[in-house]
């Protein structure tokens, strides 16, 4: 018995100060340890999987999602085929004990100390024109089918009888410079975007331009945004008419919007009329669009460079791209579910460690890219992974003396992943796949 105590109290002092080392630069361990202490899920006792240790896989799980998490636990517990670290591997539900012990909070917590230290660290280069260019964008994200899922987060309606599976809600506030989300917030299908963005708002850094899509012109949202020291720019949907009160210059208007009597009912602060201005642009599409945005000033704030602005808005979805067809590897046909959970809280759980594993991926490529001396997004994200992934168990299993030249080498190979000058492509909202000819499954003939 005491043989079995000496070998798990040695193994907990391994795991214990366990990092992946390839990212251990932008995730101080000592974060990891506040956070968990913080939110009270430090382990109390000696255990096979302590609480720091299940923190990484949880990120593990992010990245390596073609890995079951058996062996994501292999791939960080025994790097390069060599000696594992347990003597008997924890079991499927150990590990699951283990994540429930850890929950989703501390990885909150973790999201919030890592954006703000990759802020600080990468300052004025997330800025156009000295004010920091952000956006806001939302996606829904597709949960195993189970019943404890189908409760808690819903099923959209469909038109062809009941949807395959629930689906949660993401809302993001990322940097259109680096692809850094700075904040997001989860919630069942049923919940809104403007609430969730409403919420997100309040992580709007002062001096900061907004990017909203038309989904998100709602005057509560744009009031608060101002009530941050802090501009917008939205298009507008068609049914949206405010007075115009002088011309600019062509397509250019300087324009009064009311704000709904409703909203200035519940608060009475919201002022009556806003003063903005209107662009009439062509952004490539089959017809012009309509931006509404409070730089009003024209002779500071050209109209084609609001115009040209504006367009940055689309790198959030960019985000959500690499997030979800890239890192984990889910296309609509051939991997339609991106988590691996039966419950809520841990589908939460893995949501936040996406997040996390998606800024420290984008916070080596922003250094990577400072060396190569090319803006973060000229850097490929699909070659970058695969160049961090490949050094997770090689770094893993080297000794601590070659740790800096390793990652130094990790640096050199991303920053030699540079894109060439993005084209201006037109990309229509089409499939190539509409639906399938097989008859619908139920629940009826699932069993």
């Amino acid at each position: 018995m005491k043989c079995i105590d000496r070998e798990l109290a040695e193994l907990e002092r391994s795991l214990g100060t366990f990092s992946v080392e390839a990212l251990a630069r932008h995730l101080n361990g000592e974060w990891i340890d506040e956070a968990l202490k913080a939110t009270g899920r430090a382990s109390q006792r000696i255990r096979k999987l302590p609480a720091r240790f299940v923190v990484w896989l949880v990120i593990g799980m992010a990245l390596f999602r073609r890995l079951s998490i058996q062996n994501v636990l292999r791939r960080m517990g025994a790097p390069l085929g060599g000696i594992s670290l347990w003597t008997e591997e924890p079991s499927s539900a150990a590990v699951t004990k283990a994540r429930d012990r850890v929950g989703a909070e501390p990885l909150v917590r973790l999201e919030e100390q890592l954006a703000a230290s990759l802020h600080d660290r990468f300052g004025s280069a997330l800025c156009w024109r000295g004010m920091e260019l952000t956006s806001i964008d939302g996606s829904t994200f597709k949960v195993p089918d189970s019943v404890d899922n189908a409760e808690y987060f819903g099923r959209p309606g469909s038109s062809r009888g009941r949807t395959a599976y629930p689906q949660m809600r993401g809302v993001f506030l990322s940097s259109a410079t680096h692809h850094i989300i700075w904040a997001c917030r989860f919630a069942p299908y049923r919940t809104g975007e403007v609430p969730l963005a409403m919420q997100l708002v309040e992580q709007v850094r002062k001096g900061s331009v907004v990017l909203l899509d038309r989904n998100f012109l709602a005057y509560k949202l744009l009031v608060r945004v101002l009530d941050r020291g802090s501009q917008f720019i939205v298009r507008m949907k068609r049914n949206v008419k405010p007075r115009r009160l002088r011309r600019l210059a062509d397509g250019d208007y300087l324009v009064e919007a009311t704000t709904p009597r409703s909203l200035r009912k519940k608060n009475p602060a919201i002022p009556k009329h806003l003063v903005l201005r209107e662009l009439v642009v062509d952004i490539g599409g089959s017809e012009p669009v309509r931006l509404l945005t409070s730089l009003t000033d024209a002779a500071v704030y050209s109209k084609a460079d609001l115009a040209g602005l504006y367009l940055d808005r689309w790198e959030v979805e960019t985000s959500l791209d690499e997030i979800k067809t890239h890192q984990v590897e889910a296309t609509t046909i051939t991997r339609p579910v991106i988590f691996r959970s039966q419950a809520p809280a841990r589908i939460l759980q893995e949501a936040h460690g996406l997040v996390l594993a998606y800024n420290l991926v984008r916070a080596v490529m922003a250094e990577a890219a400072e060396r190569a001396d090319v803006p973060p997004l000229r850097i490929s994200f699909v070659a970058a992974l695969a160049r961090i992934r490949e050094a997770i168990p090689r770094m893993a299993s080297a000794p601590a003396r070659q740790l800096p030249r390793l990652y130094d080498q990790l640096l050199e190979q991303i920053h030699l992943c540079i894109l060439p000058p993005r084209r201006n492509r037109k990309n229509p909202r089409a499939v190539r796949i509409k639906m399938s000819g097989y008859p619908l499954k139920t629940a009826r003939l699932v069993a």
